[in-house]
This record gives C-alpha cells, sequence and structure tokens, in this order.
C-alpha cells in the first residue's frame, strides 16, 4: 500500500493527531502521522541547538537557512555559523533543534516541512540524552534494537519541551501499532505519567490506548523491558 501523505504534527487539530495515529490502515482518507525523531537521527550526521540569524527563498520550497550554533548535540561543526539548504520554516531569533547531514560541501536539513523542534536552553539536556539513546539503540541487532528504541523514547514524554515529547509519543504509538505490544513495566511506566495531573493533555489519546491493549502472551517481549536489558547488558 502506498505511504499516505504526512501533515505536519503542530498544524494539525489533537482530534485529527490521535486518529491519524490510532487509525487502522483501512481508513485511507485519514493521514498517517508518526513521530520523526528516530528518522531524523538515523539520516543526521549533525544535530544542534540554535539560533536562527537569517532565511533566504532558495527555490521553491527550499530555502537557505543561517544559524548561531549554540550546543553540538551530535557530530561537529566547523564553526559557530553555519548555513544548511532545506524545505524547513523557522523564524530569525527564533531558537531551534536542527538535524542536519552533509552531501558533499553543501549542509542539508532533513526535516521536512512544518517539522520544527523549539528549543529553549533549558531543554537541551533532554533533548541530547533522547537522541544519543536513540542513537545507541538504532546500533542495537534485533529484536533488542525495537526494545530499546523504546526505552530511549520514555523518558521524553516528561520534557519540558512540548515538540520532543509530542514527537515521542506518536513514535510510540505507531511503534505499538506496527510492533510487539509493550511489556509490563513499559506499561506501568506510562500509567504512572498518566496519573500525573500536570501531564501534556496532548499525550492522553496516544497514550491511553498503548496501556490498554490486549497483551500477546504468546510474543517473547512480554518479558519487562528493563529485566531483557539487564539481561544483555550481562551477556545473557
Amino acid at each position: 500500500m502506498p505511504e499516505r501523505t504526512r501533515l505536519p504534527w503542530r498544524r494539525a487539530p489533537l482530534a485529527i493527531l490521535a486518529l491519524a495515529v490510532l487509525a487502522p490502515d483501512a481508513d485511507a482518507h485519514l493521514p498517517a502521522l508518526r513521530g520523526r525523531l528516530i528518522e531524523l537521527v538515523q539520516q543526521s550526521d549533525v544535530i544542534v541547538a540554535a539560533k536562527v540569524k537569517q532565511t533566504q527563498p532558495a527555490g521553491e520550497p527550499v530555502s537557505t537557512t543561517t544559524i548561531a550554533v549554540e550546543r553540538v548535540l551530535r557530530g561537529h561543526t566547523a564553526g559557530p555559523t553555519l548555513s544548511f539548504r532545506g524545505a524547513i520554516h523557522v523564524a530569525p531569533g527564533a531558537r531551534y533543534v536542527f538535524f542536519l547531514r552533509h552531501s558533499g560541501a553543501v549542509v542539508e536539513c532533513v526535516q521536512p516541512s512544518g517539522v520544527v523542534f523549539p528549543a529553549p536552553p533549558q531543554d537541551d539536556a533532554v533533548y541530547r540524552a533522547t537522541i544519543v539513546a536513540i542513537g545507541e539503540a538504532l546500533q542495537a541487532d534485533d529484536p533488542s534494537r525495537e526494545l530499546k528504541l523504546r526505552a530511549a523514547l520514555v523518558p521524553a514524554l516528561s520534557a519540558g519541551a512540548a515538540a520532543l515529547r509530542y514527537n515521542a509519543a506518536l513514535e510510540l504509538a505507531s511503534m505499538s501499532a506496527h510492533g510487539p505490544p509493550l511489556g509490563d513495566d513499559e506499561r506501568a511506566r506510562l500509567a504512572r505519567l498518566l496519573a500525573d495531573p500536570h501531564v501534556d493533555p496532548a499525550l492522553r489519546p496516544l497514550l491511553v490506548p498503548l496501556i490498554s491493549a490486549p497483551r500477546n502472551t504468546s510474543m517473547e517481549t512480554k518479558e519487562p523491558i528493563g529485566d531483557r536489558l539487564e539481561k544483555e547488558g550481562r551477556g545473557g
């Protein structure tokens, strides 16, 4: 089945976002939304928190954006200022996390239009921790890769950065819909999160179905993720 059009999460009403993530494939009229964190980390060789200095059109829909790098979250930069090409639209003077890759002498932004990650300085640490954890999980062999990816995403659900926690929830919803069900400890962590009256209400439509989904006791992943990762760390 061909991939359906994705809409920027921040421009879609919450009800549509929830339906889009949880709807079955038969509902072809609904856009298939999912988080971008894993894909963006996988495609990037440089990830930075930076303030936008200026943007210039470079042929629709591409623009050239110049940024002042304030924190390198992954990889290396040649200096405190760099320019990149991409379809992303950002506001001059605002601060974001940018996912970049080198294509020869050109730096490209791998984020599609509408997928932005605003990042005040106090959010840098949680962005970096999530990016590092996702990167390490992507290096793991199956079947532990998906378990480690989910473990990397769960802490981001409590992040102060709204875009980060929402994309993490989208990722978890998509992974659970198309992969092994959550283990008992994962369900317990999500239940504790949702019990907090201060939790982002935008996460509830995405996370509640994960907790209430039937357990598949025939699958090896029924073992709690914490126990499995601890065993792997001991080599058996």
